[in-house]
């Protein structure tokens, strides 16, 4: 069978648990599978993206029209810039794909020149629609449908137009976690039997509980960070919660007098001023730490350095940084809202993220209750076991070979 995947949307570093959700399912079918044929689709400003991937049995193939090789070099530098302005980045993008079609330049036909007997879409559109391939579509989430107001006006009509359709296109679709199989049969009125939840992996070699001591104080020395920390790697998305995370801290530090700081990462987005100016107004400015992006290498050292972790997310469609830390024996308090409760399995504390109060207690208990934070981290560790992204691959070619023999959507 030959396979093609559209990676033509992966900028390493930019997508969060999505784009990690290419990169190693990618990577784990090429460890897992050496008889079908793979055709990585690609860009030329991503080409690279799997350079390091020698597997006689996968292949770049980069598609895209003679007007991008002009840009592709200026696009390369310019991407850190324009991913720090999504709105620009999404308006460019779709410029040229009106541009493109205009020249004549008909993606479907290019896909369908390359023969594939199955295209995976791995982040939650199938594009081009007019594909007449058996396709698979790995929808990651339906935030849309359940928090409106979380998207600006122009993305939330993108999703409105792309989303369903594109799952009703879909001969079959994966997921992360059943609670996303449900939101499509609810929202979306799709069949159960045409969804296959599958969740994502997590690499044991990377996220594991016992880096060397020298490396955590190494990390430590780097980012000024104390012995003990509370953690949350999230961009400021608004879903993502984080000025009432702020609230709950500030709660915390009132009653309680703890002195833990909470050390956050990732990309300011559309949640950032108000998280700041929250921070600001509660005086929080030396409790909480936000280093902004942090290398992707230094994460497993993150997760292990930390006290615990703490997630308050409002949505999730799965909740990779749940899993890296439990997998890295960091103990975990996270929301008790849509797929958390599903991945973490009982291996976390859990609180209503709408809930101050309830997030400083559950910070309080890991921060003061030793047995608490003890018992949590080995079972975290014990569910995690149950997750590898070798084991996410071999389900989702099951659902390869499924969709090349059921009806085209």
């Amino acid at each position: 069978m030959r396979i093609a995947i559209k990676a033509m949307d992966l900028l390493p570093g930019e997508m969060g648990g999505a784009g990690d959700y290419v990169y190693n399912l990618v990577h784990a079918l090429a460890r897992v599978d050496q008889q079908n044929e793979y055709l990585i689709l690609l860009r030329h400003v991503n080409r690279d993206a799997f350079a390091g991937l020698n597997r006689p049995n996968f292949h770049g193939v980069v598609l895209e029209s003679p007007l991008a090789r002009p840009v592709a070099g200026p696009g390369r530098v310019l991407l850190p810039w324009l991913m720090r302005h999504l709105a620009l980045a999404k308006a460019l993008h779709n410029l040229f794909q009106v541009l493109q079609t205009r020249l004549g330049y008909d993606l479907a036909r290019e896909i369908e020149k390359l023969e594939p007997d199955l295209m995976h879409f791995p982040q939650s559109v199938v594009d081009p629609l007019t594909l007449s391939l058996p396709c698979v579509l790995t929808l990651h989430d339906i935030q849309h449908e359940y928090y409106p107001e979380f998207f600006t006006a122009q993305e939330l009509q993108s999703r409105r137009k792309t989303y369903k359709p594109s799952a009703e296109k879909a001969s079959l679709i994966i997921t992360d976690a059943e609670f996303t199989r449900q939101t499509l049969v609810e929202k979306y009125r799709m069949p159960a039997d045409k969804i296959f939840p599958i969740p994502m992996g997590v690499d044991h070699t990377v996220f594991r509980p016992d880096h060397p001591r020298e490396e955590l104080q190494r990390l430590r020395e780097k980012h000024r960070l104390p012995e003990r920390f509370a953690f949350y790697p999230a961009n400021t998305w608004p879903h993502k919660n984080h000025a009432r995370l702020a609230r709950a801290w500030a709660l915390l530090r009132q009653r309680t007098r703890v002195d833990c700081p909470l050390v956050l990462t990732g990309k300011a987005r559309e949640g950032h001023k108000r998280f700041l100016a929250e921070v600001e107004r509660l005086g929080l400015q030396r409790e909480i730490l936000h280093l902004g992006y942090v290398p992707r290498q230094e994460m497993p050292l993150l997760y292990a350095a930390a006290s615990f972790l703490i997630f308050p997310s409002l949505f999730e469609g799965f909740g990779l940084p749940v899993l890296e830390a439990m997998a890295s024996g960091c103990p975990v308090a996270c929301s008790n809202l849509t797929t958390l409760p599903e991945i973490t399995g009982g291996a976390a504390l859990l609180f209503d993220p709408h809930s101050e109060e309830e997030m400083a207690e559950a910070a309080w208990r890991l921060l003061e209750d030793r047995e608490t934070r003890q018992a949590l981290r080995q079972r975290g560790l014990e569910r995690a076991q149950g997750f590898s992204w070798e084991k996410t691959a071999r389900e989702t070619l099951q659902v390869y070979y499924k969709a090349v023999q059921a009806p085209a959507g």
